[in-house]
């Protein structure tokens, strides 16, 4: 694949995962106070998620599929504990972005 392929392909991953970001985003500002925590960590896992992956492809070998398996096996071990509303939301926030990513 070119360059230029490549580069597009980015693009559009790149701006889907805005989009992703933006919805949730707006789904916290408009939702009532015992739904934030959770919205707040999705947001936060999107801004992650998002973050990690633009840092894979600006590498010159970039490997986002080992990113995302990491994340699957991290996301398969996580216990529920203190803080779990927060938790829980980050862990859903990340699954969007792998979801986001796998259809690009």
């Amino acid at each position: 694949m070119g360059s230029y392929q490549k580069r597009h392909d980015l693009d559009s991953l790149l701006a889907g995962l805005n989009r992703l970001h933006s919805l949730w985003l707006s789904k916290t500002e408009s939702a009532e106070d015992k739904e934030r925590v959770w919205l707040s960590g999705v947001v936060f896992g999107i801004e992650m998620g998002r973050s990690r992956i633009i840092e894979e492809a600006a590498k010159r070998n970039p490997n986002i599929g080992a990113v995302l398996t990491d994340w699957i096996n991290q996301l398969a071990s996580q216990e529920i504990g203190p803080g779990w509303e927060g938790v829980a939301g980050v862990d859903y926030g990340i699954r969007l972005v792998i979801e986001c990513v796998c259809r690009y």
